[in-house]
């Protein structure tokens, strides 16, 4: 039942809440956009990952953040990883890095 209800969070509307939650605080002359991206990692099992694509901008600057988070279940636990930064820096060599290593956590503290 887990995972199911983690899938049921992980639909729509997780972009469209995100994206209003962003706006709903800025200046009107700031230009938020939230678009839902392919996940760079693999999960073992039946995990569940989410990918959005932030570009916050105004006349003068502007942002693009990537913003991935996985969950899946190990033994009775739930297991939830959050990446996010510059959305050039999030490759998929560092994001199977960074689920590999959560997991090798995990198997040796289970052990």
């Amino acid at each position: 039942a887990t995972l199911r209800l983690q899938r049921e969070a992980y639909d729509e509307n997780l972009r469209q809440c995100f994206s209003d939650t962003l706006k709903e605080g800025a200046d009107p002359t700031v230009k938020i956009d939230v678009k839902d991206i392919a996940v760079l990692g693999k999960l073992p099992g039946e995990g569940v990952g989410r990918a959005l694509d932030v570009s916050i901008s105004d006349d003068k600057e502007s942002l693009n953040i990537r913003l991935e988070t996985y969950n899946w279940r190990f033994a009775n636990a739930g297991v939830t990883v959050n990446i996010s930064g510059n959305k050039d820096d999030i490759t998929p060599a560092l994001v199977k890095g960074v689920l590999d290593a959560a997991q090798a956590k995990l198997e040796k503290l289970a052990k």
